[in-house]
């Protein structure tokens, strides 16, 4: 009956087919491994990427130490630029 509905023919169902739905058939295989790969691939990048929060914090700490080990040369050039000037 859904045969005739939409117009199918019998050959479909009778003889195995090896047009496009056998290609098809082959590559859906294919995906999922390339799924299952790149979902790996995530995984290992994430565990890379995890870093606990004090080595966070260790390397905030160093730069903002340099930062202000930069600011103090800086203001003593300044005050010594000022007092150049100023004799």
């Amino acid at each position: 009956m859904l045969r005739k509905m939409y117009l199918v023919s019998a050959d479909k169902f009778t003889k195995p087919s090896t047009s496009v739905e056998n290609k098809n058939s082959l590559e859906l295989p294919l995906r999922k491994k390339k799924r299952v790969l790149q979902n790996n691939n995530k995984k290992q990048n994430n565990n890379k990427k995890r870093v606990h929060p004090y080595d966070k914090w260790v390397k905030f700490r160093e730069k903002i130490e340099e930062a202000n080990v930069e600011r103090e040369a800086m203001i003593k050039e300044i005050a010594e630029f000022f007092k150049k000037s100023i004799t």
